[in-house]
């Protein structure tokens, strides 16, 4: 065959899998342009409270939909009480670099999920399980990689006594994004968001 043909059939392999993006101008939309793969967007949650919990020097402003209150040590100890709150009357949780620092996050999870509208969100953020940031804190019990919240909620075998109450309930949350991300390789993050269905 002559090379020039070689060359034809080339270019025309090519084009028939080009597809046209407009030019990126956010992270999203240059991961779809590299990727051909679609990130989910954050879902809002639903109109309400909204609690940052280990808030810590955090501080997170509301929206016209949602104010955002702090919930820290020593007003609520995460390891020994349930959230102060009713349930299905929060909007929304944000634990920033929280559930790393807890012994025993399936409770707190189960209570997010109790005092959760729902909808509502729990939106994390903790180091990656293979991080430096990780495991430089002697202060983090807790590691976590994108497989820990489907392993934790679709377990067949999870133990139900970490929910309050004789219900003995199950898991309520779908994983929304669960995006692995960082500056560098050493500091690098699990950044999730978690929606409660019915």
């Amino acid at each position: 065959m002559h090379p020039s043909h070689v060359g034809i059939g080339r270019v025309k392999t090519m084009q028939q899998h080009d597809t046209e993006y407009k030019m990126p101008t956010d992270l999203y939309s240059w991961f779809h342009a590299a990727t051909k793969k679609q990130i989910r967007d954050f879902a809002d949650p639903p109109e309400g409270l909204v609690v940052n919990v280990g808030a810590g020097y955090k501080t997170i402003n509301g929206s016209n939909s949602n104010d955002v209150v702090a919930l820290d040590y020593p007003e609520w100890d995460a390891e020994n009480q349930p959230l102060p709150y009713d349930d299905s009357s929060i909007a929304g949780f944000i634990a920033f670099g929280f559930l790393e620092h807890i012994n025993n996050p399936a409770e707190v999870l189960s209570e997010f999920q109790r005092c959760l509208k729902e909808n509502g969100t729990v939106t994390i953020m903790v180091p990656y399980y293979n991080s430096q940031l990780q495991w430089q804190d002697l202060t983090h019990k807790k590691a976590y990689n994108e497989e820990t919240w489907r392993c934790t909620f679709n377990n067949a075998c999870f133990d139900k006594s970490v929910f309050p109450g004789e219900s003995r309930s199950e898991w309520k949350f779908e994983v929304g994004i669960n995006l692995i991300i960082g500056q560098e390789e050493r500091n690098i993050f699990l950044l999730t968001q978690l929606i409660k269905r019915k």
